[in-house]
This record gives C-alpha cells, sequence and structure tokens, in this order.
C-alpha cells in the first residue's frame, strides 16, 4: 500500500507544477544555567508577495516588538525560559533555478526588470576604483549576454572557494579581496556576483531567506536573483557543505525570501553588551501541507473514518482544485463508504479532466478500483487494459492497493487482461 501512496502522491505534485504549500515549524533552545538578562532574538518570516503568501503563524510567546515581518524577543522575559517556538504556513510558486534548461525558453533573452515590482533593493556596495585590482577588470560593458552572465557566475563558482567553516575567516577585509584570494564564505560569495552584475550594470536583487532542504530549516542563506525577460531566475552556490553523499532529496530545496536587503539576517541571537554569547540551539523541520492532508486520508480510511477522509480530500482539493488523482480518490472513498452512486460521478470528472496520457492512464486505473469495489472483474481489468495502452502500468498494484482486493482473488489475471490490451489494438 506504501508504494502505491508514494506512486499517487508523485502525480499529485504534478497536478499543478510550481505550486506549493508548507508547514514550517522551528524551535530555538534556550541553554540551563546561563543568564539570559539583556539578550534578545530577533527573526524575520517569508515575506508576503511575489509568489509567496505567509499564513497561520504561531509564536509560544508574544514578542516584545514586531513590524512587518520582522519580530524581536527578549530572552530573559520569556514565560518558558526553555525554548521559543515559531510556525506558519507559506505558500509559493518557487523561483527557478538560472540552468540552460529553465533560460532557452527565452528565444531572444534581455535583462530587463518585471511589471511588478518587490523593490528597493539593497545591493552591497561597489568600489569602481577597487574592480581595476580585481579579475573583474576584465568584464567589459559589452559582455552581458545570457552567456557573458552565465560564464561570470560559472567561473565564480569554479574559481573562488567556499570555506566550510567561516569561524575563523576575516570578515573585516574588502570584500573584492576575496577574489584575490579565491575564498570566501558562502554569504559573500553571492555577494561578489552581485558586485560583478553591479560592474555590468545589469538588473538583479540580493534575497536574505531561508532555504527549506532535507527536511530542515536553513537560516541566514542569501542568493542572486536576476530577471530575464521579466522573469526572475535565481543563483544559489550552497551553503559550502557538500550533500551529495546524502543522497537525492526527497523535495527540491525551496527558498523563502525574508527580505530584499543583504544586511538583514532571518534570525540573530544578540547578547547583553559585555556578556558572553547565548549559546542557543536551533531545530527546524517542514512538510508539504499536502502530503499532510494525503497521509491523514490513508490513516482514516485504515480506520474506516470515510467521513473525515473526505474532509482531508476536500483539504487537498482546496489547494489543488484540478488533480486527477485528488478528484478521482474522493469517487473512491465514497464507493468505500458504500454509496457508489456519489463517488461515480467524481471518478467521471476525474477522466474529463485527464488532459495527458499519464492522467488519462492513472484516471483508468482509480476506475479499475471503482469496478473492483463494486466486484465487477471483467469492468476492472477493462479498465486497466485501457490504462495499459496509455502509458505502461505497474499491475502489481492489484496485489497491494487493497481496493482491488476482490480483482486479486480472481484466476488467469494475466491471460484476461492480456486478451484485453489485445482486443485494444
Amino acid at each position: 500500500m506504501r508504494t502505491i501512496a508514494v506512486f499517487l502522491l508523485v502525480l499529485l505534485f504534478h497536478a499543478l507544477p510550481g505550486q506549493a504549500v508548507y508547514s514550517v515549524r522551528e524551535t530555538l533552545l534556550l541553554p540551563d544555567g546561563v543568564t539570559l538578562e539583556g539578550a534578545a532574538v530577533y527573526a524575520r518570516l517569508p515575506l508576503s508577495g511575489s509568489g509567496q503568501v505567509v499564513s497561520h503563524v504561531l509564536f509560544s510567546s508574544s514578542p516584545a516588538d514586531g513590524s512587518g515581518n520582522s519580530y524581536r524577543w527578549d530572552l530573559d522575559r520569556l514565560p518558558q525560559t526553555d525554548s521559543l517556538r515559531f510556525s506558519y504556513r507559506v505558500s509559493l510558486a518557487p523561483t527557478p533555478a538560472w540552468n540552460r534548461d529553465s533560460l532557452d525558453q527565452h528565444p531572444r533573452p534581455a535583462f530587463t526588470w518585471p511589471d511588478t515590482d518587490d523593490g528597493p533593493y539593497v545591493l552591497p556596495p561597489l568600489v569602481r576604483e577597487d574592480v581595476g585590482k580585481t579579475e573583474f577588470s576584465t568584464l567589459t560593458p559589452g559582455d552581458t549576454s545570457l552567456a557573458d552572465v552565465d560564464r561570470l557566475i560559472r567561473r565564480l563558482d569554479r574559481r573562488v572557494r567556499t570555506v566550510r567553516s567561516a569561524e575563523g575567516f576575516d570578515y573585516s577585509q574588502p570584500l573584492l579581496e576575496d577574489l584575490f584570494r579565491r575564498r570566501t564564505t558562502a554569504r559573500r560569495k553571492h555577494l561578489l556576483l552581485s558586485l560583478g552584475l553591479q560592474h555590468l550594470e545589469l538588473p538583479h536583487r540580493v534575497v536574505a531567506g531561508k532555504v527549506l532542504s532535507y527536511g530542515e530549516v536553513r537560516e541566514n542563506e542569501l542568493w542572486v536573483e536576476i530577471p530575464v525577460n521579466g522573469r526572475w531566475y535565481r543563483v544559489y552556490y550552497g551553503d559550502g557543505i557538500d550533500r551529495r553523499e546524502w543522497g537525492e532529496p526527497a523535495e527540491p530545496d525551496r527558498f523563502l525570501a525574508c527580505s530584499y536587503d543583504w544586511r538583514d539576517f532571518t534570525l540573530e541571537v544578540v547578547n547583553a553588551p559585555g556578556m558572553p554569547p547565548v549559546p542557543t540551539t536551533l531545530s527546524g523541520e517542514y512538510s508539504n501541507v499536502v502530503v499532510d492532508f494525503w497521509v491523514a486520508k490513508d490513516e482514516a480510511l485504515a480506520r474506516q473514518r470515510y467521513a473525515q477522509a473526505l474532509v482531508y480530500l476536500d483539504s487537498v482539493l482546496t489547494y489543488l482544485p484540478r488533480s486527477v488523482v485528488a478528484i478521482s480518490e474522493v469517487g473512491l472513498v465514497y464507493t468505500q463508504a458504500g454509496r457508489p452512486d456519489d463517488g461515480l460521478p467524481f471518478l467521471q470528472q476525474a477522466l474529463r479532466l485527464a488532459a495527458t496520457p499519464a492522467d488519462q492512464s492513472l484516471a483508468m486505473v482509480q476506475m479499475a478500483k471503482y469496478f473492483s469495489l463494486q466486484r465487477q472483474a471483467e469492468e476492472s481489468l477493462q479498465a486497466l487494459a485501457r490504462a495499459y495502452r496509455l502509458t505502461p502500468v505497474d499491475l502489481s498494484v492489484i496485489y497491494t492497493d487493497p481496493r482491488f482486493q476482490y480483482l486479486a482473488r480472481q484466476g488467469n489475471l494475466e491471460q484476461r487482461l492480456s486478451a484485453y490490451v489485445r482486443r485494444l489494438d
């Protein structure tokens, strides 16, 4: 059953490409036996705008001050002295990454601002007199084609090493000196790119924000966004940690913009003057809201709580109103609840909405489950044959999905299904 659930979730996420909603939960753990007098926490939540909407914001303690998306807590006045917790939900249409696949869609690319803008943007200061002392001096005003900018981005990535630990880094040295020394920090590397783009007088912005990656929340990240034909593209060099040995993440990294001022931090603990730093520990996690609802639906079905399962599917459809997977699933839940006449219209609607062969095949598999629940073996096999003709179907679904339980008990399934497939040729 788990294999089928994962397969359906993959199809669910492809129903509306680029749209995602995440529930983010962060906890700042405070140490025992350390004075917190005069210490404060400053935090920024993601901005609402530019493809982001923030909702369901909760704090374990009310902030001492706050405006917009920026808040402050005085640590010595927290009612719970062991931690500070905050959570929120963010809906976002991700900014595409800067790569050849995403940029090739522009036959005549030009670096132009979007029609609607979230500025003003604060950029690191460029001292043009110092540019001549660095390899940026080889850049000329004519180096402003898409290929030129792509070379600049790749050259910085290749020639300037990002240090794994920034603790011993000399932050007092001028930013452009990092080019000469060929080593920098993850944040400063993005600022170097901004200086190069400023030198070429190309539009861009530096974004301060959070990165959702491998199930964790990374704070105080920077990246650069460049507009091509009015659409932003993200350049992110990473945080200096090689995660390739971790394997592929379950989902791509998600970037939450919190500020367009490169000097801002998304989470900062500031000790009182003359006092030692407060040694805190941050724990952050996130989950896809649609996945949460879908898993809750599966748990409700396992307990035969069909009305509750329909409530969770209704929540899924709030975010994915035209999802073939979700709509057909509603029909199957009604059928499992003993109301097949109420379920059939949803399965028929899913068939009408299915625009691609993959969606059409999926809708037919869901219809085959419906017939199996109705103890109509031949009709179920015919639906599976139609699905198989559209796209290959993993027929192990018959033995792993409990809604195929009736069909799975029938004999000579492979031969009978093959016969129906041949009739469709």
